[in-house]
């Protein structure tokens, strides 16, 4: 079977520059990572599993069929430019943007920011067992910022900034939230717990119909997982990342960019929660098709929880949706064929 899909893969990549063919992806038990480059005018069909790398241009129709979910791969903007793209199934960009902070592997280290523009911060390190917990990584919207221990003079884990435009022809990922920070070594396993992933950037160009659904929505942060009286600091969410559809629009499924959740603090008298992810951004360009009805997400994440004293953790903040889509021009009236005039016929 190994040989066999080889042989696929292979001929795949040789014969996808004829126009006119159909690369299909591999099924669910033996799922393939499909490259980006110039498709010469081939049709793409991808299967349940498959994972899209890169920039894709040159592509005749590319379709996602209902009931088929494919994946963007993790920290490449993926980018599709084709004559028609059809997603009736599921492309998700989930955690595929900026990598979240992961704890220090030290004692007494206060925790590692996330990955991005609008990375959140790492939770501070607090007087042995009152560390913080993650900022949330921003992007549409900011993150929200870590619940922090009152009894101590200790700094919160900071929100991520925003990046980017409401309204321009950008687009990018979502940044990672940071880690928690660590405990000092008399506490055993003392590292704080990592922060989550941005959501991908995904942009099509072409005829584009969405009847499934397009996800870049944010990691949540990891859970405190410490079980000893004082528990341990989270870590904050990702933020959503971004989707921009430019072309001739008929949409009637789902686009979402939500933050992740921060991380739930572990029981103890003094763990605390990670923050919100901020939402990302949607952005609609083009002619949209009367009669389309769609669902758009941007919402920011959920703060995590905290069991020790102090500041609650923050929300992430929503993040933007763009739409300035116009209806297709109406089509030309009929021409009249001209009259054709019979001249008389005279005979004698």
């Amino acid at each position: 079977m190994k040989r066999i899909r080889s042989w696929v893969a292979v001929a795949t990549t040789v014969l996808v520059l004829v126009a006119g063919m159909t690369t299909v992806g591999g099924g669910s038990a033996d799922a393939a990572t499909i490259s980006g480059g110039d498709k010469g005018g081939a049709d793409i069909t991808v299967s349940n599993g498959d994972v899209l790398s890169g920039t894709f241009t040159n592509v005749g129709t590319f379709t996602i069929p209902a009931g088929v979910t494919v994946t963007v791969a993790p920290g490449v903007p993926l980018s599709v430019t084709a004559t028609r793209i059809v997603i009736a199934g599921t492309l998700d960009g989930t955690a595929a943007g900026a990598a979240g902070g992961q704890p220090s592997p030290n004692a007494s280290d206060p925790g590692n920011p996330g990955a991005g523009p609008g990375a959140g911060g790492g939770g501070a390190f607090g007087e042995c067992v009152h560390s913080s917990g993650g900022g949330g990584g921003g992007y549409g919207g900011a993150g929200g910022d870590s619940a922090l221990s009152d009894s101590w003079d200790v700094t919160v884990g900071a929100g991520g900034p925003t990046y980017g435009t409401n309204s321009g022809a950008d687009i990018a990922a979502g940044s990672g939230g940071g880690s928690g920070g660590n405990q000092c070594v008399e506490y055993g396993a003392f590292a704080g717990s990592a922060g989550g992933a941005g959501g991908a950037s995904i942009t099509l160009i072409g005829e584009i119909t969405v009847t499934g659904s397009i996800i870049v929505d944010g990691a949540a942060g990891l859970d405190g997982d410490m079980t000893e009286e004082y528990g341990n600091a989270a870590g904050g969410g990702g933020s959503g990342g971004g989707i921009l559809l430019n072309g001739a629009l008929t949409l009637s499924g789902t686009l979402s960019a939500k933050g992740g959740t921060g991380g739930n603090a572990s029981p103890g008298q003094y763990a605390e929660g990670g923050g919100g992810g901020g939402g990302g951004r949607i952005k609609l360009s083009g002619t949209l098709a009367p009669g389309s009805t769609f669902i758009t997400s941007v919402l920011g994440g959920f703060a995590g929880t905290s069991t020790g004293d102090g500041t609650a953790a923050v929300v992430g903040t929503a993040g933007t949706v763009s739409n300035t889509t116009t209806a297709p021009p109406a089509p030309a009236p009929p021409t009249s064929a001209p009259a054709v005039v019979i001249a008389p016929k005279f005979t004698g």
